[in-house]
């Protein structure tokens, strides 16, 4: 699995405006609901919001994944960078800039999804890739950094 399979350009906001953790994950939705299927995107951000009340996905080191099962085709995700930080309840206490928004089929390999969580974990979690993400100046060339590590893993 790469970063690339369920990751894709036009779902990449290298500048998110949302100051607040439900603004930033209405924003995550809106970029990832058109590879979504026929999910509607009232509830495919009803069901990020409702997972993240379970407990927050900030897991330290300036990076969130949330995540949600729904009956969508394909895994899906998104990427956000908030260049100020979000207050996001992560578990290290600090802001958090860097948002990978990950959407899993219902019936589809629970596996998957560990594993892209776990992807997607350590490509934000990483403070080199961090620093290349955040000198970037459009959402392109955020992407060919995806492409780099995906051809890379």
């Amino acid at each position: 699995m790469k970063l690339t399979d369920f990751i894709f350009p036009e779902a990449i906001c290298i500048d998110l405006s949302a100051t607040t953790k439900l603004g930033v994950l209405s924003e995550l939705a809106r970029l990832v609901h058109p590879h979504c299927g026929d999910v509607t995107l009232d509830d495919l951000t009803a069901a990020i919001v409702e997972r993240e009340r379970m407990g927050s996905t900030g897991f330290g080191k300036r990076a969130a994944v949330p995540h949600a099962r729904m009956s969508i085709p394909a895994l899906r995700g998104a990427l956000g960078i908030s260049r100020t930080g979000i207050d996001f309840d992560a578990l290290d206490g600090q802001p958090v800039h860097f948002f990978a928004l990950l959407i899993a089929p219902l019936d589809g390999d629970h596996q998957r999804h560990l594993n892209a969580l776990k992807l997607v974990a350590q490509f934000l979690g990483s403070a080199d890739q961090q620093e290349r993400i955040m000198a970037e100046k459009d959402a392109s060339a955020v992407y060919a950094i995806i492409e780099k590590e995906s051809a890379a893993g």
